[in-house]
């Protein structure tokens, strides 16, 4: 997580000797540190100015501050909705995260790395199911996982809406109003927070790692922690892409402080932005039919 140096030598300058090379990179590295700049914004710096070492020091500072400064007056009273990381179910396993700076496409992949700043429940209902016709945006839903914002409500607060009890969902044994876990992920390549959603299929194994984390006194905020996408099954015998998570190292105390500095910046729309159609989870893709045999014959011998 450290800006990357570039070489200095230009056509202008191919008589500085050699050994001044590092020192004035180690200037300009240096003035990144001081005003706290994210490494994806230094490293574009970098690619767009490639003699930004060889600037006067108050010619770079200024450079920096007009930087931060358009970055705010691009986001000014908009509120920020974050690249959302996509779980693909219907037996894929795999995660689709936004396309990082300098490509186009979307990655899908098996697994991702970066850090958890933030992490809260909301909660969503859809009247009908994605394979009879559901989708679109949910009938209510909270961002708080305590009181619905959509103009229909099923109830004034969901602790005690009848829709948010188990076995109340028309297939399978869940929860008419499904949990779904918001996590805020810091990722290399990308300078906006990342937003992926965890089904509730999945909160179980959020919570777990959660929990041995802070029981193991390592903030999340503080390490690296790797989300990878598993085939999984439900107790209907439903397939799904299941998520395990788990730490890969300790952040080190530079890294922390760009953690620290992203937080402040971002942390404010952290809770915003209404619950999508593509963040119902797991039932948005797999077959109801898709059961295994073990589930079918289990289900058999309890008919039997």
């Amino acid at each position: 997580m450290t800006a990357k140096k570039r070489s200095n030598k230009t056509a202008s300058n191919d008589k500085t000797p050699e050994a001044e090379t590092p020192a004035v990179e180690e200037k300009g590295l240096t003035i990144f540190q001081e005003y706290q700049v994210p490494d994806v914004v230094a490293n574009k710096l970098l690619d767009l100015f490639p003699d930004f070492h060889d600037m006067p020091q108050q010619e770079q500072v200024d450079l920096i501050q007009f930087i931060a400064e358009q970055a705010v007056i691009t986001t000014q009273q908009v509120k920020s909705r974050f690249p959302m990381i996509s779980v693909k179910h219907a037996g894929v396993n795999k995660i689709e995260i936004p396309a990082p700076i300098g490509e186009e496409e979307n990655p899908l992949v098996t697994a991702i790395e970066g850090v958890m700043v933030y992490q809260y429940l909301t909660k969503a209902y859809w009247k009908a199911e994605m394979s009879e016709g559901g989708g679109g945006a949910p009938d209510c839903a909270s961002l708080d996982g305590l009181t619905p914002y959509t103009k229909d409500p099923q109830a004034e607060k969901c602790f005690n809406c009848p829709l948010n009890k188990f076995g109340t969902r028309q297939k399978g044994r869940g929860k008419a109003c499904r949990d779904i876990k918001r996590v805020i992920l810091l990722m290399e390549g990308h300078e906006l927070p990342l937003r992926l959603s965890i089904s509730s299929s999945n909160i179980r194994s959020l919570d777990q790692y959660l929990n041995d984390v802070r029981d193991r006194g390592m903030p999340i905020g503080t390490m690296l922690t790797r989300v990878k996408a598993v085939g999984a099954e439900n107790a209907d015998g439903v397939k799904f892409t299941g998520i395990e998570f788990s730490t890969i190292r300790q952040l080190k105390a530079d890294e922390i402080r760009d953690v620290m500095a992203a937080k402040r910046a971002y942390q404010e729309d952290f809770r915003i932005g209404s619950i999508e159609s593509n963040e119902g989870g797991d039932s948005e893709a797999p077959d109801p039919n898709a059961r295994s045999e073990q589930a079918k014959s289990a289900k058999a011998a309890d008919v039997m």
